[in-house]
């Protein structure tokens, strides 16, 4: 009688490694990039916005955007106006 190892026949039939899936498919090309803009000239940060405005993010402590909000809905205008008068009345 044969000796017979315990672990059965190996179901990748001896290739190595994750050969076993390529199947001979051809490689997926990718789609050409488009040109990129310099940094901070354009993009989507600024699509749909007045010419003097930019899209940001900025991390806010909750209380403070509170406090944005109830005041934004007693004086009847948008966060973003508050924020831009607060911001220019500190820088200017």
């Amino acid at each position: 009688m044969a000796k017979r190892s315990g672990l059965g026949s190996d179901p990748f039939g001896g290739k190595k490694g994750l050969d076993w899936i390529g199947g001979g498919q051809p490689p997926v090309q990718q789609a050409p990039k488009k040109p990129q803009k310099p940094w901070g000239e354009g993009g989507t940060s600024e699509e749909g916005l007045q010419e003097e405005k930019k899209r940001h993010t900025f991390i806010v402590r909750k209380r403070h955007v509170r406090q944005l909000k109830i005041m934004a809905a007693k004086e009847n205008k948008n966060i973003s106006d508050l924020v831009d008068e607060a911001l220019r009345q500190y820088l200017d």
